[in-house]
């Protein structure tokens, strides 16, 4: 009895699990401003005790069109922005040629005046 073709198909499966969690995300930062704080306190990490507005949508690119989307959730200014990728996001856009992205956006608010 061979046990290599189990174990390839099991460290396939590893790998294939890993590959489709993996992410990345950049985040920009106001370093003089407040955050707005949240009023329910929860989150994790960075966002605790902040607002955070999220964002989550798909937004299709068209050859004539030069499209822009427009954030008016803060009106004194953004404190901090984070964008996120994931191996989803990069492999809708591969296949549609890039005119399918997903974006998935957090951001906090400045804290009013």
């Amino acid at each position: 009895m061979n046990r290599y073709p189990i174990f390839i198909n099991t460290m396939l499966c590893i790998a294939t699990l890993l590959l489709t969690q993996s992410c990345y995300s950049v985040r920009i930062a106001s370093k003089h401003a407040i955050p707005e704080p949240n009023v329910m306190p929860e989150g994790e990490g960075y966002w605790r005790d902040k607002q955070v507005y999220t964002l989550d949508t798909t937004v299709k690119l068209k050859i004539l069109e030069s499209e822009a989307t427009v954030l008016d959730l803060c009106p004194d200014g953004f404190h901090s922005v984070e964008y996120k990728v994931t191996l989803g996001h990069v492999l809708l856009s591969g296949i549609t040629l890039g005119k399918t992205k997903k974006i998935k956006l957090k951001c906090n608010c400045v804290k009013p005046q």
